[in-house]
């Protein structure tokens, strides 16, 4: 028996491949949840915006807590939400965009061409969540920040309160309810 050339088993390794590469294009298509997977990404997308201005609203929707910055963190978290709620809704936009083009779409991929797009639709939707992560996480990062500040600042402030309050000999605070008892008549 003969040794193989180099030549000869690179032929046969790139054969092997493609002939791989068919059974997995032809396992796929026999099994595929394409466009029902398309749909996941965009509701995980969509999660991931909803979810980015859930966080900030919650955390900023009592409006005592701008009690405890300063005028000039006033600002500088005004502006931040701000633009926060322009980047969201630049990307809720480009979402919707991308959704529209397989919304009414769903089960199985049939088609070669349909199993390409589905690809790109992927790709899509990566570079979506990884832009949105590289625009979003400083400014949310910095409105989180902020946030855990003035909250701290709070805090200190209603013990400062309650230390004085129960230092303040005019305070009544060790009062307790005697039951009354009803007479017989």
């Amino acid at each position: 028996m003969t040794k193989k050339s180099y030549g000869r088993m690179q032929r046969d390794l790139q054969e092997a491949k493609t002939k791989s590469a068919q059974k997995m294009r032809a396992d796929y298509f026999k099994k595929n949840t394409g466009w029902d997977d398309a749909k996941e990404l965009y509701d995980s997308n969509c999660r991931m915006v909803i979810g980015t201005g859930e966080t900030i609203r919650q955390g900023y929707s009592d409006k005592n807590i701008f009690r405890f910055f300063n005028s000039q963190e006033t600002i500088e978290v005004n502006a931040a939400i701000n633009g926060m709620n322009k980047d969201l809704q630049m990307f809720a936009d480009e979402l919707a965009r991308i959704g529209q083009q397989h919304i009414s779409k769903t089960g199985q991929v049939t088609s070669d061409d349909d199993f390409n797009f589905i690809l790109e639709l992927g790709q899509s939707y990566s570079d979506f969540a990884t832009r949105f992560s590289a625009v979003v996480s400083q400014n949310q990062r910095f409105l989180t920040d902020k946030l855990g500040i003035a909250l701290g600042r709070r805090q200190e402030a209603e013990a400062a309160a309650a230390q004085a309050a129960a230092q303040d000999v005019n305070v009544v605070t060790d009062v307790e309810a005697k039951p009354t008892e009803e007479k017989a008549q």
